[in-house]
């Protein structure tokens, strides 16, 4: 989308946009997305998008485990076999 990377915030307009011609080109069955709550504030935005474009969808929130902890109180977690983690 050519949105400069660590600073979406400021291109809100643009972002919000682009999610929304994506919207608008499928139908999907599950969207899966940044966590809330993400420290990265690229992510956070882009969580906070998604539920406005994808209101009848189930929406879910991901967080890749790093050094800064940032992790939610999940609700469940789920195992992933380690071919699955290193592709």
């Amino acid at each position: 989308a050519d949105l400069p990377d660590g600073r979406l915030p400021e291109h809100w307009g643009a972002a919000k946009r682009h999610l929304a011609e994506f919207r608008r080109s499928c139908e999907p069955d599950l969207v899966i997305g940044p966590q809330r709550a993400d420290f990265h504030q690229d992510h956070r935005l882009l969580a906070k998008l998604i539920p406005t474009e994808f209101r009848a969808h189930l929406v879910l929130g991901y967080e890749i485990l790093k050094w800064e902890s940032d992790l939610p109180n999940p609700s469940v977690y789920v195992p992933i076999p380690n071919d699955v983690a290193r592709e």
